[in-house]
């Protein structure tokens, strides 16, 4: 299993190396026929993955760990027959178009697409707590990111930002513009990296940008763009 599935949200449904080291030791105790026969392992594969369609189709609410039990099956056998890994859609089997998205839900298989970085110092900075819930969710489960959020308020007075953050999220239309909050701490040696979380068009002393903070909440899609954007920041 990804070491990156080992997150501080983890769902209860998700399966670490333990789990799937069980697994494996039933599925050649029930199987043991298929040892060493490739032919039986692509046919078993088969069954696996017709399985998996029909499980697609039917939708309970409660199957994500039935799917990922199938999953795990059906990559353990690939890695004896030569055959090359199952991957299922993202979320395929959890958000559908036209359903409720769950970002809660969707975590365990964000974290999947998280680089792991050293401890890493995060501050975001907005005075809308529900436009930026998404990002802090993601945030908040990333392994080795220590996450705050500062949130600027009317007649609040220019916000302090330690010298040892190393990513600042900015928002732009606040109390205090974006634009002057930057200014200021590059001034004051600020050397984090500074990125625009403000909808819509980039400021312009922003070298960085996400434009759609409010949509990481309601769409997967929005969702892995901002873990794109963040695993950008890390490694650039």
């Amino acid at each position: 299993m990804d070491s990156n599935s080992m997150s501080k949200g983890r769902s209860s449904s998700m399966f670490d190396d333990e789990d799937f080291m069980m697994l494996e030791k039933a599925f050649w105790q029930n199987n043991p026929q298929l040892a060493g026969d490739s032919e039986a392992i692509g046919k078993q594969r088969a069954k696996l993955i017709e399985k998996i369609s029909d499980l697609m189709e039917k939708q309970p609410e409660s199957f994500e760990s039935a799917v990922k039990i199938l999953l795990q099956g059906l990559n353990f056998l690939a890695r004896f027959s030569g055959l090359p890994e199952y991957s299922m859609p993202e979320m395929e089997y959890q958000v559908r178009l036209g359903e409720n998205f769950s970002l809660i839900d969707a975590l365990p298989e964000l974290v999947r697409h998280m680089h792991v970085p050293q401890e890493t110092k995060v501050l975001i900075i907005d005075d809308i707590p529900s436009e930026i819930a998404g990002i802090e969710s993601i945030l908040n489960a990333w392994p080795n990111i220590d996450n705050s959020v500062f949130i600027l308020t009317d007649g609040a007075m220019m916000p302090h930002v330690p010298l040892d953050i190393d990513i600042l999220l900015l928002d732009e239309a606040m109390p205090i513009k974006g634009t002057k909050i930057a200014v200021a701490l590059q001034i004051l040696g600020f050397s984090g990296k500074i990125a625009s979380i403000s909808s819509g068009e980039k400021p312009l002393y922003a070298p960085w940008h996400f434009g759609a903070k409010g949509s990481v909440i309601k769409s997967y899609k929005m969702a892995k763009e901002f873990v794109m954007f963040i695993n950008y920041l890390l490694q650039s």
